[in-house]
């Protein structure tokens, strides 16, 4: 019963500040399920709430190497996960949306326990 304008202006349009993998928005499912897990974790995880949460747990952003991450960061992410009660995946998700969570490729990572 819309105009085609107002139908246009609700579109989600693709945004630089997430990080999407090739498989992701390819099918209204994919979109559906993105559109799920980003209000999920907004709802559970209020901006506020996470910037201070960040203040006292971690200095500079956390580092992902596709699901890996360093002691430090994997104990901050721990923490957060605790505090706020959710899973790891949400609060990447959040973490990721409000720039406390940089991606990276595994080639990047260092394991400081690895003895050559």
């Amino acid at each position: 019963l819309e105009s085609e304008e107002v139908k246009a202006s609700c579109e989600m349009r693709y945004s630089a500040r997430t990080a999407y993998t090739p498989r992701e928005l390819k099918t209204r499912e994919d979109w559906n399920e993105w559109q799920a897990n980003v209000l999920g974790a907004a709802i559970l995880l209020p901006q506020k709430e996470v910037d201070l949460a960040m203040r006292r747990f971690a200095e500079t952003p956390l580092i992902n190497y596709e699901g890996r991450y360093s002691y430090g960061d994997h104990l901050t992410l721990r923490l957060f996960c605790r505090l706020f009660g959710v899973s790891k995946t949400t609060a990447s998700i959040r973490l990721r949306q409000l720039g406390y969570m940089v991606d990276r490729p595994f080639s990047e990572y260092v394991d400081p326990l690895e003895v050559w």
